[in-house]
């Protein structure tokens, strides 16, 4: 064979080694559930890997044209930064040595990309500024979409959605994703933390009480002691909430020696993050430095003499104002959180998943207030302080914004409930294809319409608000001895089971445009274009007037199809009147009296 020929061989492709398509993530598997449509498609959520470049583009933004809005970032940490970086800049107080209340390895954590772009693009400072508020930026995307995507699968895809707009398009989270503080740094810390800590706990996951628990100790050790106060309801769940576990009481006391001693030992282990910065903060003062107590110490410990009361007070109020200001109506979102999870609860108790408080294991409820509690915590902490100011808020920011979400998601759920209490949705000739009441959702009320049909239609069971007279004490429902008059075993026709159409929000109609007939009692609903329109509408095969081969056969081809005919089977709205009800019940529930 000539060498410059070249063979191709064909090989059939093994079977065992197909690529399998990765199975879709189950649904419905967080605390908070949806009640309609759970079986449709899933509501669109960006993966990690989207969403980061989408906040990224926003963070990214931010440090290109975001302000410095607060003095002391300049002069306690850019200005600190600036001498690491060149040999010259402004010095305060807090880090001299005698004082020692801002930690050098806190800043020398932002030194690397100045000393990075100022190889690379020569002694131009400015770079060097654009490039740490980058990192910065990236820092936020990072620790705000980990924080996100927990939230979708953990508590709810829509909460999830929710909050990565919420964190996306707001003032708050816009100053305070690339400010150069060490309470911008606890925010970081804190959103990653709760990316662990939104799981509940168990004994059987570890890697959610070593990872919270280093985060949380990081942004406390590196950057504010005092954000470590966030996490009090984490520390509560871990060591004193069942979560996810089932503990039975004759082994509650092993259960939690095994909680609390997984706790400690995470507990030791982040407390090593206190070698490498007592190391960088003792080298950079010139003496045995724990910057974290020094701040506590001043702070709480300072007397009557000194402390953050000397920089100004502020009005119990203040941080209302400034919330209201950077998060607009996301702010009272928040704050009403607890009460609305409450009112879920009440009404809509099936949204708060499946399970229920026992002896032996904890209830979506708690689990969901727990979560919900750590912002409240921390503004209850903050206004209780005379000193106040914006940057003492931000790592609470991404908690802020997820209680507004559930809150949102909440009051949603209302909306629904109260839509379906008020609706009811009718059958007219379609009566015999009704596929049960476990098809249709909680709160609708089926009835039928006179139609030419003669025969008696079913009843509905008397329900147990008319039924008390009767004796069930051991019989789960007394309904069923209640003995009807209006029914017989004759077939024939009782007017009661009938509703008027003008009276149904909703109607079931078959119709058949290209063979249409119609009756003084069953009118064309569906051409009624000015009383009803079409809110879904799927094809029915027309039997009468589709060959008996191609509709009892099927087969590929137009052709084939083509002998067939269809009608609209179709769910129709009653405009006028499902309007009103939409009106009426978003003002009964915006004016906060409507009965749910």
């Amino acid at each position: 064979m000539s060498s410059n020929v070249q063979t191709l061989r064909f090989r059939r492709p093994d079977s065992e080694n197909k690529e399998q398509k990765p199975k879709p993530a189950p649904r419905h598997t967080g605390i908070l559930q949806d009640q309609l449509r759970r079986a449709q498609r899933r509501p669109w959520t960006p993966s990690f890997s989207v969403a980061v470049r989408i906040m990224l583009l926003i963070r990214a933004l931010g440090a290109m044209y975001s302000n410095i809005d607060d003095c002391d970032e300049v002069y306690n940490f850019w200005e600190p930064l600036h001498f690491l970086d060149r040999g010259y800049g402004f010095q305060t107080w807090e880090v001299a040595p005698q004082y020692a209340i801002r930690s050098w390895a806190y800043i020398l954590l932002h030194l690397f990309p100045t000393k990075l772009v100022s190889f690379m693009l020569g002694p131009n400072k400015r770079p060097a500024f654009f490039a740490v508020r980058y990192l910065l930026a990236i820092a936020s995307t990072i620790t705000e979409c980990a924080f996100y995507r927990t939230v979708v699968s953990k508590i709810n895809e829509r909460v999830g959605r929710y909050l990565f707009f919420m964190m996306l398009f707001n003032a708050g989270m816009w100053n305070a994703s690339t400010a150069f503080l060490p309470s911008s740094f606890a925010m970081y810390t804190t959103a990653f933390a709760f990316s662990y800590a939104l799981e509940p706990a168990s004994l059987s996951n570890n890697r959610r009480t070593l990872a919270a628990t280093l985060s949380f100790a990081l942004g406390a050790i590196i950057g504010w002691p005092f954000a470590l106060a966030i996490s009090l309801p984490f520390v509560v769940e871990e060591l004193l909430v069942f979560g996810s576990d089932r503990v039975a009481p004759q082994v509650k006391s092993s259960w939690l020696t095994q909680r609390w001693t997984r706790f400690l030992k995470a507990v030791a282990t982040a407390s090593l993050i206190f070698v490498p910065v007592i190391t960088i903060d003792s080298l950079a003062y010139g003496r045995l430095t724990i910057v974290p107590w020094n701040i506590v110490k001043y702070n709480i410990f300072g007397g009557s003499e000194r402390g953050p009361d000397l920089y100004g007070t502020s009005p119990w109020y203040y941080y209302i104002s400034n919330l209201l200001l950077n998060f607009n109506y996301l702010f009272p979102l928040a704050l009403v959180s607890l009460p609305a999870l409450a009112v879920t609860y009440v009404f809509d108790r099936k949204r708060l998943g499946f399970t229920t408080s026992t002896l032996d294991q904890s209830s979506p409820i708690s689990l969901l207030a727990l979560r919900l509690a750590p912002f409240y915590l921390w503004l209850a902490i903050l206004t209780a302080q005379a000193h106040k100011e914006e940057r003492f808020m931000f790592p609470a920011y991404p908690l802020l914004c997820f209680n507004a979400a559930v809150t949102l998601y909440l009051m949603r759920g209302w909306m629904e409930v109260a839509f379906i209490i008020v609706t009811k949705s009718p059958y007219q000739a379609s009566w015999h294809r009704f596929a049960g009441h476990y098809l249709v959702p909680t709160g609708i009320r089926v009835e039928f319409i006179k139609s030419d049909f003669r025969g008696q239609l079913p009843r509905h069971f008397k329900e147990t608000a008319d039924a008390k007279e009767l004796d069930g004490s051991w019989w789960p429902r007394p309904e069923t001895r209640y003995i009807p008059a209006d029914v017989n075993d004759l077939n024939e026709e009782d007017e009661t089971r009938y509703v008027p159409a003008e009276t149904c929000d909703y109607v079931i109609d078959l119709d058949h445009p290209l063979h249409p007939a119609e009756s003084p009692l069953e009118p064309r609903y569906a051409a009624e274009f000015e009383t009803w329109e079409r809110a879904i509408c799927k094809p029915f095969l027309d039997a009468r007037h589709s060959s008996l081969l191609t509709r009892a056969l099927w087969l590929p081809g137009e052709a084939w199809q083509a002998q067939n005919e269809f009608g609209d089977y179709c769910l129709l709205r009653n405009k006028a009147l499902v309007k009103s009800k939409q009106k009426k019940v978003k003002q009964l529930v915006r004016e906060g009296v409507i009965e749910l």
